[in-house]
């Protein structure tokens, strides 16, 4: 694990939680992947961060049903102004993106700061195994404001 990427993550995230700490940070977990194995990294980070303090995670059914209505699809979220887009209609704090670059690497997270679109983590994830994968996804989106206080 690179620890440079972990640090900058908790700076950038640390000046957001001051600004949300009242409501708690809203962060939303999305993927445009529609594998198994996506979706097992989905329903296990999800679950890993199930009952954080000072995070609400928006319901990946919310986030479709919306998005559905906005007619607008996630494999477009690559920039900021995407990720800010995405954000407002999300609603969300932090958006953070699940990616498979290409068949033969492993998936990416991408973790965005939704009011500004400044990328807080792009990292590929650990190739090991499924759960080293969602632990990963879960660490980048699992950051409360009470991680700072």
């Amino acid at each position: 694990m690179n620890h440079g990427h972990g640090w900058r993550l908790a700076c950038a995230l640390a000046m957001l939680a001051v600004t949300s700490a009242q409501a708690g940070l809203r962060v939303a977990l999305v993927t445009a992947e529609r594998s198994d194995h996506a979706s097992a990294i989905m329903d296990l980070a999800t679950a890993g961060m199930s009952g954080e303090s000072g995070v609400q995670l928006i319901e990946r059914q919310n986030i479709d049903t919306l998005l559905a209505e906005q007619e607008w699809s996630l494999a477009g979220i690559v920039g900021a102004a995407d990720a800010v887009r995405a954000g407002r209609l999300l609603e969300a704090d932090i958006l953070v993106v699940l990616q498979q670059p290409a068949p033969e690497k492993p998936p990416a997270v991408v973790a965005f700061d939704s009011s500004t679109g400044i990328r807080l983590v792009d990292e590929e994830l650990p190739s090991e195994n499924l759960e080293a994968q969602a632990a990963r996804v879960a660490v980048v989106t699992n950051v409360s404001p009470d991680h700072f206080g």
